[in-house]
């Protein structure tokens, strides 16, 4: 298929908007996304590409994607290499699969980064626990 070739092949050879036009295309086709088209994006070594990796894998939540989620962000802890995957469209992701356990991650980033979808992520994944945290950093 064209979407996979475009995406896995030529994701280190397409210029910035090819590659991202070639994403926004996939997305906007019924298709599930391959978690194989996930990993390499996110393994590209490019910035665009992982960015567009975890974007395609929040708009396309599905059980697959969810696990390559989860081994990708235990390969990061493991590796001690969470600055690798502390970036938006990650916590985007982690809350569109629905990734509860990665709630830890989530809050870490968000006190590393401050983006707003880490808060989204924490707050949509565990509202309770999140509430409680806030809690307690006004006391």
């Amino acid at each position: 298929m064209l979407f996979r070739s475009a995406l896995t092949k030529n994701a280190l050879s397409y210029e910035h908007h090819q590659l991202l036009n070639a994403g926004h295309l996939y997305a906007s086709t019924p298709l599930p996304l391959s978690p194989k088209i996930f990993q390499n994006l996110i393994d590209s070594g490019r910035p665009i590409a992982k960015q567009l990796g975890w974007q395609l894998a929040a708009m396309k939540p599905s059980p697959p994607v969810a696990s390559q989620i989860e081994q990708e962000l235990t390969r990061a802890v493991s590796d001690s290499d969470e600055e690798s995957v502390m970036i938006p469209q990650m916590a985007n992701a982690v809350r569109a699969n629905r990734l509860k356990g990665e709630y830890t991650l989530l809050r870490q980033g968000l006190l590393a980064k401050g983006d707003e979808e880490f808060a989204v992520a924490m707050i949509a994944l565990d509202p309770k626990a999140t509430s409680d945290e806030i809690g307690r950093a006004h006391v």
